[in-house]
């Protein structure tokens, strides 16, 4: 298999000059998420090749076995503390996960009372998580992007939890998911 610089040596060279901007430069747009490099290795692998719609172990495709124990293992790390948690714990979470929001639960991953920003345990020291929670919509997974949009700006709230058919939390998606959602679909439909 050839390499990108020996396919497209003029993409290689823009590649390895964004990478040189952004570790030379000072990050300041918020829309930016600047990921590790296990990230941009995982994102560089066979797993880009695979398209699955739906749930673990509901899939609407074939060939999804994988894809499902990858997905599962990112539902069952996903960051999380108990309501009653120790600030400390809040804090070696937060630090861990590289997350500045963790879901906040009642004592089982699954019982997911809000999202926790952390930087509210600055403002406000000595609070437990289930005191510092802001509540999160809930978005059962038929929601629609432009519905889960106003949902979300309704609320106030940056991030909703996605649920399952039995009302379970199923995961997590953000106002700027939905936002990159609707510029691809536009970009798209621009072609």
């Amino acid at each position: 298999m050839s390499s990108l610089s020996s396919v497209d040596p003029q993409i290689a060279e823009l590649i390895k000059a964004e990478e040189r901007r952004q570790a030379d430069t000072v990050k300041l747009i918020a829309s930016e998420n600047y990921v590790s490099k296990a990230v941009l290795e995982a994102t560089g692998t066979v797993l880009t090749n695979k398209y699955s719609e739906g749930y673990p172990g509901k899939r609407y495709y074939e060939g999804q076995q994988v894809i499902d124990q990858i997905e599962t293992l990112a539902i069952e790390r996903a960051a999380s503390v108990a309501g009653d948690a120790p600030e400390a714990e809040v804090r070696r979470a937060a630090a861990d996960s590289g997350h500045l929001r963790l879901l906040v639960n009642a004592g089982r991953r699954s019982e997911v009372v809000g999202v926790l920003h952390v930087r509210d345990l600055l403002i406000r020291p000595g609070e437990s998580p289930a005191e510092l929670a802001r509540p999160a919509p809930r978005l059962a997974k038929t929601t629609t992007i432009s519905e889960a949009v106003a949902v979300l700006q309704d609320a106030h709230a940056h991030v909703g939890l996605v649920t399952d058919e039995g009302g379970e939390v199923a995961g997590m998606v953000s106002l700027t998911d939905l936002v990159g959602e609707i510029l691809d679909v536009r970009v798209l439909a621009a072609r």
